[in-house]
């Protein structure tokens, strides 16, 4: 019986633009946000200036130094989430589509089992990239960007520069103004720091696309002409622009709420393949048509053969980084 391994490695790398684009549709945060390899192999670690006062002093020509600012740094840590979908194509399968009167019946298998892997891990990961809370899951976009919760063993209650700007909307029907104050609020408290990247829900892309009337032009190719016609709205294919920021709905975003991202402070962070070899591919450096992100690498581990079937496994290793939550806000409580 053939031995499928490289055959599995070879096709990851011929199909990879492909599974870039599959797994970008599963998780659209995987395209606004830029996707570093991990420089700790055990955890996320950073460091972040807690000092909230003035931190500099205007002073008399040939004056002594008489005060030193002392800012208080707090430490967060996040673990690497592990995602991982298993594959194992039978002999009695794959003797099948080599009997098969198609040439390509046998790579075809393969491709095939190769994209539902990616498929599934982005899915799982997408979901918790709103709502995971850790463990062996992603701490997700709910956690990260708040006012109150602990993110990366930091308690928010007590590190106020840590907290996220939050706007609410108190039970009222969606409205520009809302819009208007999280971007607004959201950039205030970032001392000028506008978000790059509003992201909300399909349900909540279509609210927005009804507050299209005569003041709003609705457009499908967001140019700067639409944008300057449309008053602050304008209504294109991939995103919404509002007041200059994409909206970008994400099916795995929670209805009710929307996140204010700068995508200065928030990336994805992936431990990579060591060993590009027969234990081993590193997927995904095709560029996407919005924001031109890296799709984040998924590792191919070719497992062993069990009789004459073909195992493999399609893994990620990934965190969800905030390292500046003061600088994102949300909106929420709004129908």
């Amino acid at each position: 019986m053939a031995d499928y391994t490289l055959s599995i490695l070879q096709l990851s790398d011929i199909l990879k633009d492909e599974l870039v684009d599959s797994g970008n549709y599963q998780c659209n945060l995987l395209k606004i946000l830029p996707i570093i390899p991990a420089r700790n192999a055990n955890a996320v670690n950073w460091a972040v200036d807690g000092y909230s006062g003035a931190p500099a002093e205007t002073f008399s020509e040939g004056a002594d130094v008489s005060t030193y600012t002392a800012a208080t740094q707090f430490k967060p840590t996040l673990g690497y989430a592990r995602y991982r979908d298993s594959k194992n194509i039978s002999g009695s399968a794959l003797r099948q589509a080599s009997l098969s009167v198609a040439p390509t019946a046998t790579r075809d298998l393969l491709a095939e089992k190769i994209r539902e892997a990616v498929k599934y891990v982005t899915l799982e990961l997408g979901v918790d990239s709103f709502t995971g809370t850790g463990g062996n899951g992603l701490v997700g976009i709910q956690t990260a960007i708040d006012v109150s919760s602990t993110y990366g063993g930091v308690d928010r209650s007590t590190n106020q520069g840590f907290r996220s700007t939050e706007v609410t909307g108190s039970g009222a029907a969606l409205s520009l103004p809302m819009l208007r104050n999280l971007l607004l609020s959201t950039t205030k408290r970032a001392r000028n720091a506008k978000p790059t990247h509003l992201v909300g829900s399909f349900d909540t892309m279509g609210k927005i696309m009804g507050l299209a009337d005569s003041n709003f032009r609705v457009s499908f190719d967001g140019g700067a002409a639409d944008r300057a016609a449309s008053k602050g709205l304008s209504i294109g294919f991939d995103y919404i622009d509002i007041l200059g920021v994409p909206f970008v709905a994400d099916n795995n975003c929670p209805d009710g709420e929307i996140y204010a991202i700068n995508d200065k402070v928030c990336h994805w962070e992936y431990v990579p393949c060591m060993n590009n070899d027969a234990t081993g591919y590193a997927m995904g450096n095709a560029v996407d048509s919005l924001g031109d992100r890296l799709m984040l690498p998924f590792i191919m581990q070719p497992l062993s053969k069990l009789g004459d079937s073909c195992r493999f496994s399609v893994i990620s290793e990934l965190a969800l980084v905030v390292r500046d939550p003061s600088k994102c806000g949300k909106l929420t409580n709004f129908i």
